[in-house]
């Protein structure tokens, strides 16, 4: 059944109608047949039942080519922060992405009612189902990492206002927050965040703006232009100038860098990573984490270690802990961060491998964005760039006993 209603805006038109409508939205053609192919009678349906999937072959050729087609077709419905900026939607993005499971609710249950059917359910109907519900969860476990992002509260109180003519916002020195390739920008007055990539940037040059940046170029604003309150117009906004002014004064803030003793502090990966070695589970640094940091901790004996970090997740320093188990035939690294909305990841290693810590601490340091979605999509071979034995496991914070299952099954029966 095709809808005759936009699920962005409800707006009810003919068919041939609502796909031009959801392009002023900012979707392509294939995308708003996507959005408008279900059947709303099914909105809400899947929250009332116990879903049993079907079993599949997860390693049969058809099943694995399927998967990786509807992923790719299904992409849209998990945009980064920068793909949503580009979309018309005036829903923030957790709300846009609840649109897109109920969609794939009403997907879901639609082929749940052709297994119930005197036809047989074909192989594609399993792997379709099979799928889409993999995407449903996916995008629940995104939603809890996005929410903290899109919060009020994020934005710093004492943040000074901005002046705003018409829709311009010009904002100065104290708006802005250095992230490596890219700056943020918060304006109190609309409660945003907004994100620009800035390929000169770097987290240390937040120590340079009190002494150089707000002394030498006090005068400095910049102009950041919305064409509706969520879409920016980036053709006359000037915030991108700042790439420019920070490569014409290269010279002058590496000196800085140097003076100031910061460079080789924080850049050396090294010095990022603090073990911390844990006596007991109860130990002063684990007892104010959250309860799954707690329970990983508890499975340390012998030579393990935990090691304190920061990940960059999005451009935003957060705290997180790297615990390396060490087992009879492997070691396992155990990525937890200190937000209990982010998931975990679990590495295995080789045990006579080398510089685990510091291979698993590079890639979350790095400036690569959605590493989550990364790392489920396989978007990367971690067996080929960080010689991992296993693909990296997954861990959700959503059912505590699964994630101790999971772990158990690993460090003690595994190996």
């Amino acid at each position: 059944m095709i809808s005759t209603h936009c699920p962005i805006c409800l707006k009810q038109k003919p068919y041939e109608d609502l796909l031009s409508h959801l392009s002023q939205h900012g979707y392509d053609g294939i995308q708003a047949s996507i959005l408008l192919n279900y059947d709303k009678t099914y909105k809400g349906l899947i929250d009332h039942i116990n879903l049993k999937l079907p079993e599949v072959d997860q390693l049969d050729e058809r099943f694995v080519l399927y998967k990786k087609f509807l992923q790719e077709t299904y992409r849209f419905f998990k945009p980064l922060p920068s793909e949503y900026e580009k979309l018309d939607v005036k829903k923030n993005i957790t709300e846009l992405i609840s649109i897109y499971r109920e969609i794939l609710g009403c997907k879901i249950f639609k082929i749940k009612t052709r297994f119930e059917s005197s036809e047989p359910a074909t192989d594609i109907d399993k792997y379709e189902i099979v799928v889409l519900y993999s995407i449903y969860e996916e995008l629940l476990d995104y939603q809890n990492e996005l929410k903290q992002d899109i919060e009020p509260s994020q934005i710093q109180i004492s943040c000074p206002e901005a002046v705003k003519r018409g829709n311009t916002f010009y904002i100065g020195w104290d708006h802005i927050e250095f992230r490596e390739s890219k700056i943020a920008v918060k304006i109190h007055e609309i409660q945003r965040e907004l994100t620009f990539k800035i390929p000169s940037s770097q987290l240390l040059l937040n120590y340079l703006k009190e002494n150089y940046f707000k002394v030498r170029f006090k005068d400095e604003q910049f102009r950041i232009a919305f064409i509706t309150d969520r879409k920016l117009n980036l053709d006359q906004s000037t915030i991108q100038r700042i790439d420019d002014l920070l490569k014409a004064n290269s010279r002058d803030i590496e000196e800085m860098l140097k003076n100031v003793e910061l460079k080789g502090e924080f850049i050396n990966v090294e010095n990022l990573i603090k073990p911390v070695v844990i006596d007991k589970p109860n130990d002063g640094f684990v007892k104010n984490k959250h309860e799954y940091i707690q329970l990983a901790v508890t499975y340390c004996y012998g030579d393990d270690k935990v090691y304190s970090i920061r990940e960059n997740y999005n451009g935003k320093e957060e705290g997180a802990i790297i615990i390396e188990y060490k087992r009879s035939h492997h070691t396992y690294l155990l990525v937890e961060n200190e937000n209990l909305n982010r998931s975990a990841h679990l590495y295995t290693f080789d045990k006579n491998s080398t510089e685990n810590v510091e291979k698993v601490c590079g890639f979350y340091l790095s400036d690569k964005e959605n590493k989550r979605g990364i790392i489920k999509e396989r978007g990367i071979d971690f067996k080929k760039e960080l010689d991992t034995v296993f693909n990296v496991k997954t861990l959700y914070h959503s059912d505590f006993k699964k994630y101790r299952d999971h772990l158990l099954e690993y460090l003690y029966k595994i190996g």
